[in-house]
């Protein structure tokens, strides 16, 4: 393994190539209830990601031990047994994912998605331990979910929407007493991991292989916040890479004395080092913050959540600008319908097709798992708890030829007839639907490699769509 600091030449040569400026973004945020629970352990943990195309969202948790998914479709299941009434457009989409029972406590929930369908999830337990071993889900909007891959610690989708697995063996000769908590891969074909003692303590390494290097691992210490020299908890980590490949860790601070705090650090291209910024710090006593979210837009925003004693919180840095900051916000401490939030708990965000977040989270006296979107008009519109207009199947605001799909899910689910279809006939202005390939839902049985990696693919990033 070679240090990242030997390539910090490459900083002179490469500095003053900046990605242009973006405006930040404002989040309006509207809610919606799933009509699923998480039920399990003192801290409930939910995770999010995106399916066909990024444009419906699918959420995970666990209900009595048992690792679930449900995802939004454009019609209300009336048989989809909710656990709290009345019935929602969301859907049970897999049960058990993980093939096995896990313990109410201890296990933290990663997900993540493709632009070309696909969806995942992992489950992981602080440490090394047998049982439950760590465990990766993997579905898309055609097949479903595969049979779980266990002994497996992360899951990724590369541009092209193949599933990257990562296990402890992806780095060559790691110790047995370390252990990888998350990877990241950049659009510049980067990998990057990082790893702690399994025991939880000492400080996180940080690891990357680039393509532009030679595709040798490197590896940096991950230094403890100056003014507190306090690390992050890697279970609670996230890796996540920006626009322009370069790395942020974010996650909970390992130390409670005097309260544990949600750190994000990122790599400064322009010193060659980790800059740490305290995003919230939690209550001196129990229950404290139990994990955070995070995850990145194709417009060069990258995002944060997480639950500080009932309070759902939303952080974004725009790394378009030549010195970002983060900028914190509330999103909420109650759910529309004046229910609480449970005071800690783990949550899940994942951006839409337009760029914009979407979190999972759960209320304090049912558990059940809601989400918060940005702004009410996203997904086209189809986030809803009713369907649209007759005949606009997948809440568009058009009844047109791409509803034909949508009302094909509803009608082998049991939950749309021929009456339906005869309503989106009479309605529509078209003859023929489009091909089967158009994006709406389908069923669902359904710092060297730093710094040199990251200048070079900064000046010929594509450019970023409108989001925000």
């Amino acid at each position: 393994m070679r240090p990242l600091w030997i390539y910090g030449w490459l900083l002179c040569l490469l500095a003053l190539q900046a990605p242009a400026a973006a405006q930040a973004p404002t989040n309006k945020w509207t809610f919606q209830r799933t009509g699923f629970r998480a039920t399990s352990g003192p801290s409930p943990q939910t995770a999010l990601s995106m399916r066909s195309g990024e444009a419906w969202p699918v959420v995970y948790g666990f209900y009595e031990n048992s690792l679930n998914a449900y995802s939004l479709f454009p019609v209300v299941n009336p048989n989809a047994k909710h656990h709290v009434g009345p019935a929602t457009n969301w859907h049970q989409i897999g049960s058990n994912l993980a093939g096995m029972q896990f313990p109410a406590s201890n296990v933290f929930l990663q997900a993540d998605s493709s632009s070309t369908g696909g969806f995942a999830v992992s489950a992981q337990t602080p440490t090394t331990s047998t049982f439950p071993q760590d465990t990766v889900a993997i579905g898309n909007s055609l097949s479903g979910f595969q049979s779980p891959l266990t002994g497996v610690q992360a899951v990724k989708f590369d541009d092209n929407g193949n599933p990257f697995i990562a296990s402890n063996s992806l780095i060559p000769n790691l110790p047995t007493s370390t252990k990888m908590y998350d990877v990241a891969l950049s659009e510049s074909g980067d990998i990057g991991a990082v790893t702690q003692f399994s025991s939880g303590g000492g400080p996180l390494t940080y690891w990357q292989r680039s393509p532009l290097l030679g595709n040798s691992w490197y590896s940096m210490v991950v230094p403890p916040d100056p003014q507190f020299q306090d690390g992050l908890s890697a279970p609670t980590v996230d890796l996540v890479f920006d626009g322009a490949s370069r790395p942020h860790i974010v996650g909970v601070s390992q130390s409670r004395t005097p309260a544990n705090r949600v750190l994000a650090q990122r790599f400064d291209i322009t010193t060659g080092a980790w800059v740490t910024s305290a995003l919230d710090t939690g209550s001196p006593s129990f229950p404290g913050i139990a994990d955070v979210a995070a995850a990145s837009n194709d417009d060069g925003i990258l995002g944060a959540a997480w639950v500080n004693n009932g309070t759902l919180k939303y952080a974004y840095l725009d790394t378009n600008q030549i010195s970002p900051s983060w900028v914190v916000t509330s999103v909420a401490s109650t759910t529309p319908t004046g229910k609480q939030l449970e005071l800690a708990q783990g949550v899940g965000l994942a951006y839409d097709k337009a760029g914009l977040p979407v979190i999972s989270f759960v209320d304090r006296e049912t558990r059940q798992i809601w989400i918060a979107y940005d702004p009410p008009s996203a997904f086209g519109g189809a986030i809803t708890d009713q369907p649209g207009a007759e005949g606009d199947f997948n809440g568009d605001g058009l009844v047109d030829g791409y509803d034909v799909e949508a009302w094909r899910v509803g009608f082998g689910e049991g939950t749309l007839d021929g009456n339906d279809f005869l309503a989106w006939q009479s309605n529509s202005n078209i003859a023929e639907p489009p091909a089967a390939t158009a994006a709406v839902p389908e069923p669902l049985t359904l710092s060297s490699g730093l710094v040199a990696a990251t200048l070079l693919f900064g000046s010929m990033r594509k450019p970023h769509r409108t989001a925000n």
